[in-house]
């Protein structure tokens, strides 16, 4: 069964390579590591803010920046 399988995969990859077919797997995995990534980005960016504005006022070009950011 898993030599089915393995065989079905190799098959399926190079249908995928010779017609322009997404592999699922690998784009469901594309996507949720730019997801990461981008909340990653996300939380970066409300700490720089919440530590302006502890530093400046809410006015202060700089925490403004980054509230534009968010």
């Amino acid at each position: 069964m898993n030599q089915d399988l393995e065989a079905a995969e190799k098959e399926f990859s190079q249908f995928a390579s010779q017609n322009s077919a997404i592999d699922i797997k690998e784009q469901g995995k594309a996507m949720v590591e730019a997801a990461a990534t981008l909340q990653g980005h996300l939380i970066a960016a409300e700490s720089e803010y919440e530590g302006l504005k502890q530093i400046y006022s809410d006015n202060n070009v700089r925490v403004r920046s980054a509230r534009a950011r968010n």
